[in-house]
């Protein structure tokens, strides 16, 4: 049997930064895994560092998330663009590195598709059950897939946990 690897995109904010500050975004949620299409308004975004922390220190990275979005660097897009990968979204941002004032060349993706993958039987799980009619993920402390859910998709959000994305 082949063994397969899957990794999960950690888009958590170090604690100095840079972190996402919205100037003026759409109303709408990007980080669902359904399709959105046809957005015309522009994205503008800061990204800005604790105060008393070093540009050189916390610089822009690859991937960073608000609670509504993520947005993708150009660098990264065009790896996944090599690897193929055809379900993401892309919108078009102006993005300003805060501590420099640069302008970087970042898009928001929306990563189309969710994907209930996990195999639950393998898996550990930690259910938020204080709602009687249902229950739901509250923590995964150890996650195995299920490959035949996978349906050769090279990324995705996990149904079970829509945060996580997986690669």
């Amino acid at each position: 049997m082949e063994e397969k690897n899957y990794f999960i995109m950690l888009v958590d904010t170090p604690c100095g930064g840079p972190t996402i500050e919205a100037i003026s975004v759409p109303d709408l949620r990007a980080n669902r895994g359904r399709a959105i299409g046809g957005l015309k308004e522009k994205y503008k975004l800061k990204l800005i560092l604790t105060p008393g922390n070093a540009p050189e220190d916390f610089p822009a990275r690859d991937i960073a998330e608000k609670a509504k979005f993520q947005i993708f660097s150009k660098k990264f897009i065009d790896v996944l663009d090599q690897l193929q990968v055809d379900n993401i979204e892309y919108f078009d941002a102006d993005v300003t590195y805060e501590p420099t004032g640069e302008q970087l060349d970042y898009k928001v993706a929306n990563i189309i598709g969710a994907i209930s993958g996990l195999d639950l039987e393998k898996s550990q799980v930690i259910y938020d059950d204080d709602d009687d009619d249902e229950k739901f993920i509250l923590e995964i402390e150890k996650m195995c897939f299920d490959d035949t859910k996978m349906k050769g998709n090279k990324i995705f959000r996990l149904q079970e946990s829509i945060m996580h994305i997986v690669v």
